[in-house]
Order: C-alpha cells, then structure tokens, then sequence
C-alpha cells in the first residue's frame, strides 16, 4: 500500500547515513540568538524582551571555537563529541535575516575552523533560518543566500491568506507583513524548496481551513501547521477545529493531494507505550542555544529575550567559554537529564488513551510554574480535536483513495461529545468500523489499527 510522505526531519535523515547508531548526540542542533531586533510585532509570539541587542562576531567565533573545541576533545558524555556526525547551526532572533553578514561571517569562520582542524561536524551541515520574509530582497541577505544556498535550510513564516496572517503578523506602525512574506516564500523555493511554518491560536482557528487551503494553492513541499503552546484550549476550540480540520482532509481527499500535513498526522491520538517514558522536547538537554552575549541555554525559549533575564539566569547552562563546566551548571543538567514524560505528567496525561502526539514545551513549563519538570497542559483540548479530525481524515481516505491505513478512535465517547454531536460521533466510529474491516480483508496487517 502507498502511503501518504510524512514531514522532512534531517535528524532521520542523518540517522539513515549512520545506521545502527543510536547516540542521541549524532545530530546536534546549535541555536545562535543573533539579535533581539526584529521587523514586526507578531500578537502570539514567545519572545516578549526584544530589544536592540546584536550578537558580535568575536562573540559569534567563540562559539563556534567552543564547539569544535568540544568535538576535538571528545570527552564520553559531552554535548558534542566524535559521536557527533554532523550538526545544524540555526540561525534566529528576533528576526535573523536582520544580520545577514554576521550570520555569513559566522558560517565561514566555521567551516573555515573545521578544516584547520580536522573537525568533521562539517560534514552534512546545515544552516537553518526562520524568517518572517520582510527585508529578505535586500542585496545583504540575497548575497548570503547565494553563497550558502547547497547548506540552506530557509523557512518563510506564512499564517495563511492576507487577511489571517495580517491579523496577527504586523510592523510597529500596525501595518500587515503579508505581501512580502509571500514573494520571499515563493523565492526562497530555490533555496531548500517551499517550506513554512504556519501557527494558530483560539482567535485565527475559525481561518484555519481558509489558511491551509490557501498554502495548499501555493503548491508546498509539505504543510507544517500548529496552534501555540500558550494559550488554554477549550472543548469549543476543539469544536472549531475539528470542523475546519474536516474540511481540509475533505479537499485533499476530494483532489487525491498527496502531501504531508503535519496537524492531520497519522501517528498521533494513540497511548503512550510503557516503555516509552521519553521527554520528547530537546528543550531539556538535547539543544543549545546562545544569546547575542555569548551565554548558553538549553534552547532558545529559555533565552533571556523569551521569559527575562531574572528567569534565564538560573537555567543558564554556561557561556561561549564552556558548558556544564561548573557545579551549579553541572546540577542543572543532571536536573534535565532526569526528566521523563512520566516525572513531568499527571496520572490523567500518562494514561490518557490519546496521548501520542500531545505535545509539550520545557521552557514554557519552566516560564509557566517554574519547574522544567512539571507539564503545562494547556493543549489538552485543541489536541483532541485535532485527534478526532485525523481520525475522519485516514478512515476517509483509506476507503476512497487507498494511500493510508485507517486509524482506530481512541478516544473516549465523554471527551468526544464535548467537540462533537452524538450524530458526527456515530458516523466517526461507523467510518473507523468499516475501514477497519475493510482493511483485514484486504490483508493488512493489524499496526495500532483496531476495528469494534
């Protein structure tokens, strides 16, 4: 059976180079919080301490000396070792297409520094930029482009149509960004093909199937849709976004689009295995990140331009001199190695029979209750709907089109009728019913996919 592309992942991608290898520090990925400038004023984004602070480059080349420094050392445990293959150097702000020659400074001294000295993390490297698409026709940025286009991984950020994404993603004069993140989008298909990162919050999810559909003319790679971590979800927001989820998975049924889109993923909506107590977010351990001052965090929503710097000072990890290298730093990561999805979870989150793909933050739990280690479940509900909405959506298209596999409805009619009318709940379950016995006849194999 065909089945449907999921999303590009290039921790997958060098994990197929080095099979067998099951080092979590193969691929490591090093965030440089260039600038806290940015061009526009986004009502849902994270980072509420911009400011005018820019990286320097002596700052900028210390890094990248600590971290091949670290890879030449070697040492068993180490967040770059030999066991490291490669590595992404992620470039953010603010809005990091703001400093194109500091980032191209920054990427030649690197590999530059790689083979003065043996180091392999060149090897495979990417560079990954998230950008709002504003001054991305500058000369600057358009000179960088080329030059590192072959290591580019460029992510234009578009909510959607003009009216949506203008509603949330504006300059400081209130005006809409749209215009021009839509001819950067379709540019930068040069560079690392078509590639976005569309968010929505309670406000925007009446426009969601508006918003994808319209991403979806666009012609994409692949759609990357999600709501934000921050705000509390409702049973009614579900309710909403299940009905518009419905009508996405309706057109790219009715056309036979074969893509992937990330918010009706097949694999989530199951229990979480027994065995599978992972902290999933590489925000506990798994990422670096550093702020224009050459300070080191576990990831860039730790950073002092996400929660402040009263916040920030007791997760920093170290600096551009080292890491983890103090007793204190040293606490911290022993701290966040030990989390686990089940030291952090209620008994409801770990045992909920839908709980594959319910997401979390560690930075937002530590900005929420000041524990890293203690989960923030403001998602609950919108992962419902989203839930329910994937069910329709691979049931639905296993029976007309063939290039899925149907999926089972686990979760619980109490939970369900809350986002959906007894009559949409039948249907739901007669449609999983059919598909799965339809499925068995056909020879397939029973893969987390159960009919009643």
């Amino acid at each position: 059976m065909r089945q449907l592309p999921r999303l590009p992942n290039y921790n997958d991608y060098v994990h197929r180079l080095y099979p067998g290898v099951q080092d979590r520090s193969l691929v490591r990925e090093v965030t440089f919080q260039i600038t806290n400038r940015c061009s526009l004023c986004c009502d849902y984004c994270y980072e509420h301490h911009k400011g005018s602070e820019v990286m320097s480059l002596d700052t900028g080349k210390s890094i990248v000396d600590m971290l091949i420094q670290m890879w030449l050392d070697d040492k068993p445990g180490a967040f770059i070792n030999r066991a490291t293959k490669t590595i992404i150097l992620d470039f953010i702000g603010g809005e990091p297409l703001l400093e194109p020659k500091l980032i191209g400074d920054i990427c030649e001294y690197f590999f530059k520094r790689c083979v003065q000295t043996g180091c392999k993390l060149s090897s495979g490297a990417r560079i990954s930029i998230s950008t709002n698409g504003q001054n991305y026709f500058e000369p600057d940025v358009q000179a960088f482009i080329r030059r590192y286009a072959p290591f580019l991984s460029l992510n234009v950020s578009i909510d959607g149509h003009k009216a949506l994404h203008d509603a949330h993603r504006v300059d400081a004069a209130g005006n809409g960004s749209f215009d021009k993140a839509l001819k950067a989008y379709h540019a930068a298909a040069r560079f690392g093909g078509k590639q976005t990162k569309m968010t929505f919050v309670p406000s925007s999810f009446p426009q969601i199937s508006e918003a994808i559909l319209f991403m979806l003319d666009q012609n994409p790679d692949f759609i990357a849709a999600n709501y934000a971590y921050e705000p509390i979800y409702t049973p009614q927001d579900a309710s909403v976004l299940y009905d518009q989820l419905k009508i996405v998975a309706d057109h790219l049924i009715e056309t036979r689009r074969v893509i992937a889109c990330s918010i009706l993923d097949h694999n989530i909506g199951y229990p979480v295995q027994k065995q599978d107590d992972k902290n999933y977010c590489g925000g506990s351990g798994n990422m670096l990140a550093f702020d224009p001052q050459g300070r080191a965090y576990p990831c860039l929503r730790y950073c002092p331009i996400s929660i402040g710097e009263e916040k920030a000072s007791k997760i920093c990890i170290g600096d551009m001199k080292g890491i983890y290298n103090t007793p204190n730093t040293l606490k911290i990561r022993d701290y966040l190695d030990a989390i686990t999805l089940s030291s952090q979870s209620t008994p409801e989150c770990i045992n909920c029979p839908v709980a594959v793909g319910c997401g979390w933050c560690s930075a937002y739990n530590y900005e929420s209750t000041g524990d890293v280690n203690k989960r923030v479940t403001n998602i609950c509900w919108a992962h419902k709907g989203r839930v329910l909405a994937s069910c329709y959506y691979h049931n639905r298209r296993y029976l007309e089109v063939g290039d899925t596999e149907p999926k089972d409805i686990r979760l619980p009619e109490k939970d369900a009728l809350q986002i959906i009318s007894r009559q949409e709940w039948q249907m739901l379950n007669q449609m999983a019913d059919f598909a799965a016995k339809e499925y068995r006849m056909q020879g397939g194999v029973n893969n987390g996919v159960q009919g009643t």
